[in-house]
């Protein structure tokens, strides 16, 4: 079975269509699964994972922190632009940069 767009499967259950039994495994292959699609699943190499052209891009040039072989280091894993007085009123995470933007 291969994973289809949206509108080709949307193609199979038109009004008086009778669905094949590839046609129905291309529904289950090209769909967003909670018990296979794990974030575990997507490091393995799933590819069911729907995001726009734009969020694929993001996701792309994401910065990928590689703490291997650093005593104490933590990886980064979310950047954030704020000013003094809104870094003021939170509580930092380890795992967060924050970008003053004070002028």
């Amino acid at each position: 079975m291969a994973q289809q767009s949206r509108t080709t499967v949307k193609t199979y259950f038109e009004t008086g269509d009778t669905p094949t039994q590839a046609q129905f495994g291309h529904l289950i292959d090209s769909a967003l699964n909670l018990t296979d699609d794990t974030s575990d699943a997507l490091s393995e190499g799933s590819t069911n994972l729907y995001v726009s052209s734009a969020q694929k891009d993001i996701i792309d040039a994401a910065v990928v922190s590689d703490v291997t072989g650093v005593t104490g280091a933590d990886a980064i894993t979310n950047i954030i632009s704020l000013t003094s007085a809104e870094y003021a009123a939170i509580t930092p995470d380890v795992a967060t940069l924050y970008v003053i933007t004070d002028a």
